[in-house]
């Protein structure tokens, strides 16, 4: 197998492991920060701040010891702190005990192929993830009898080693409770059970991890042996003196860059459903592909309709293209793949399974007999490639005349991926942020395309150039280039939304703050009939159909502000002669002018012939709020009566989908 350039050595006893599963997953406290958890270090600081009210003295202490990553000494002074026991129990609670953000990363974590899972974790990500995705784990706690039936059990297990933060008093967490682990001999004994008879493949720790500076080199002493069989740390690149203490205790480093955290999930991920015949990054790179492509040629299919059923048959079509032209699979069985390869979670109704399942049967590439499915011809789809190599003329184009730089053409294949990676971040944070309603981040477009560069190791002597063609064609596209950005990002964004948080369809009728709101950025385009985001903004919008798109009632009197500029810029411009907003348009582009003006000018370059005042009457037929309001649920937007000042701006669909995130797709892609 080709190495993933970000871990230059993989030894070939971990590629066994990984290959056989023949080993237990040992996981530390960074397999939980997607989760919204903190690392050992934000952990402290998080908890010095709760006990501030308590006791501020030993909460500044805790602080000054954490910072200096002295972390068993900041986590003592929380139990040397004059406080009560419920109180202590309160101020750990408020950080290990609140509701996990279950990702599809932590529910693929759970299915990875492996005999068993021990985490030191306290919080129940794990727990809740692995039930999530239907993973069928023997599960034990921290007891000495739950250590005793863990050594010997032989189906998967998950461990909480180290405690519940359910109850507490269970967890180890001070240097107090790790200089009396090794006088507990069931804990003792399930570390010699790991030292002498498992494999193990240690992550989520760092060199700073008092699990791997203390509790191994104890360990090592109390059973009186090192790891007999294998054990690897994945681990940012440590200190070489701490490198040459792990191999003395028997554990081979393998270091990861510490500017590509998710190489070592992605590795671990490529070996869940068996060895890829490509390196990880080709492999990545190739399932963004085919998940895409499927789902971008369906929506071009039917007029580029990206709702989610047919999103979703899109994403079936890998899984069933691996079983090839002609096969016969039991329906149940194949749902129960597809559950598995998307990491759909527990509560996902399978019935939108089936409804996809049907539209395949309708499209003519799969029939229904019986209980089973034959699978037909499925095709190829070429829609992406063609229009992602229009993009890259776009970017080569612009570096050369507009930025004076030559080389870029030597990159096609790498700008390919740098538009569909920043895609695929910008659609995950965008689903993230309409159920969320986060604030955006600033810069949100130059980070994402940087982050994208980082992830698909595009050339350092390329990156600057590449940042700025990208930024450029994305804020200033032509009207074709406009077209398929639109278009790809709804289905990178339908995409990312069934895979990110496949729930959202279930939950979208649910109370203020679960359901997509949208801005006059995005009403504004997908009233105005001929303006070129009309389109895209709609096939997103039709995705939330039944559920509940809803709008703040502060934006419904900025819908009518712009109404009346652009019944005035017309009187003042003179665009009610056509040719007059024609040569406007075209020196200040479509998506630059006031909406229903850039609505206008592009229904007129699509052969309509209206004046102004009728294409008003036609999209815009509205004097007063309460007319917007009508209109508007006509169509079946939610018009809430919240104060916009009071929520900020959330769902701001077209910064969303035209300035791109830091944080989101779960290793490079949306895979399986």
């Amino acid at each position: 197998m080709a190495q993933d350039d970000s871990i230059a050595n993989i030894p070939s006893d971990l590629v066994t492991l990984l290959t056989t599963g023949e080993f237990v997953l040992f996981l530390g406290a960074g397999t939980s920060i997607s989760a919204g958890f903190h690392d050992w270090r934000g952990s402290l600081l998080a908890l010095a701040d709760q006990l501030v009210p308590f006791a501020p003295n030993h909460a500044a202490l805790m602080r000054h010891e954490a910072e200096a990553d002295r972390f068993l000494a900041a986590a003592e002074l929380l139990y040397l702190a004059p406080v009560s026991t419920d109180n202590r129990a309160a101020v750990l609670q408020a950080v290990f005990n609140k509701t996990p953000t279950i990702t599809r990363q932590l529910r693929l974590l759970t299915l990875t192929r492996c005999q068993g899972i021990v985490t030191t974790n306290f919080d129940r990500s794990l727990a809740t993830a692995a039930n999530d995705a239907r993973v069928n784990l023997v599960h034990f706690g921290e007891s000495d009898a739950d250590l005793a039936a863990a050594r010997v059990e032989t189906d998967r297990f998950l461990v909480r080693l180290h405690g519940r933060i359910e109850v507490p008093d269970s967890i180890v967490f001070a240097e107090r409770h790790y200089t009396a682990l090794p006088t507990r001999d069931p804990y003792i004994e399930f570390f010699r059970e790991l030292f002498l008879h498992r494999n193990l493949v240690f992550l989520g720790f760092s060199f700073t991890d008092p699990v791997l500076t203390t509790l191994i080199h104890s360990m090592t002493r109390s059973v009186r042996s090192v790891f007999r069989r294998h054990a690897f740390a994945l681990l940012p690149t440590p200190p070489s003196n701490f490198a040459n203490d792990l191999i003395a205790s028997g554990i081979t480093p393998v270091p990861y860059s510490p500017t590509a955290p998710d190489t070592a999930w992605s590795l671990l991920a490529d070996y869940r459903d068996g060895t890829p015949p490509l390196s990880t990054k080709t492999y990545a790179t190739e399932q963004v592909r085919s998940h895409l492509a499927a789902a971008y040629a369906r929506a071009q299919g039917n007029r580029f309709s990206a709702d989610r059923e047919r999103i979703l048959s899109a994403l079936l079509m890998p899984i069933l293209s691996d079983h090839g032209k002609g096969a016969l699979i039991d329906i149940e069985k194949f749902i129960a793949i597809a559950e598995r390869r998307l990491a759909l979670p527990r509560q996902f109704q399978r019935g939108h399974l089936l409804e996809s399942l049907k539209l395949l049967e309708r499209d003519g590439l799969i029939a229904f007999q019986g209980e089973s499915v034959v699978i037909g011809d499925i095709p190829q789809p070429k829609e992406l490639t063609k229009d992602a190599e229009r993009l890259v003329d776009g970017l080569v184009s612009r570096s050369t005349v507009r930025f004076r730089h030559t080389g870029l053409e030597t990159q096609r294949s790498l700008l390919e991926q740098l538009i569909l990676t920043a895609l695929a971040l910008d659609g995950l944070h965008l689903a993230h942020t309409l159920i969320r309603h986060q604030v955006f981040t600033s810069r949100r477009l130059e980070k994402t395309i940087e982050e994208a560069a980082r992830r698909i190791r595009l050339p350092q002597r390329y990156v600057n150039i590449s940042i700025a063609a990208l930024t450029d064609l994305i804020t200033a596209p032509d009207p074709e280039e406009e077209r398929i950005l639109a278009n790809i990002a709804a289905v990178v964004f339908g995409t990312a939304l069934l895979l990110s948080d496949p729930l959202l369809a279930n939950k979208l009728a649910s109370p203020f703050g679960q359901g997509a709101y949208v801005d006059t950025s995005v009403l504004l385009p997908w009233l105005a009939d001929g303006h070129p985001l009309q389109e895209g903004y709609d096939s997103v919008l039709r995705s939330f159909r039944g559920s509940g798109v809803r709008v703040l009632g502060g934006y419904v009197r900025e819908i009518l502000h712009h109404r009346r500029i652009a019944f005035e810029t017309c009187e003042e411009g003179g665009f009610g002669d056509p040719e007059v907003l024609k040569r406007y348009a075209s020196f200040f582009e479509l998506h630059n002018i006031n909406a229903f003006l850039g609505g206008y000018a592009g229904s007129l370059e699509r052969g309509r012939s209206e004046g102004f005042h009728e294409y008003m009457e036609r999209v815009a037929p509205f004097e007063q709020e309460g007319d917007i309001r009508r209109a508007l649920e006509a169509r079946g937007i939610v018009v809430e009566n919240y104060q916009q000042k009071n929520h900020g701006l959330v769902g701001e669909l077209r910064a969303a989908l035209t300035c791109i995130i830091p944080d989101v797709v779960e290793s490079v892609s949306v895979r399986v």
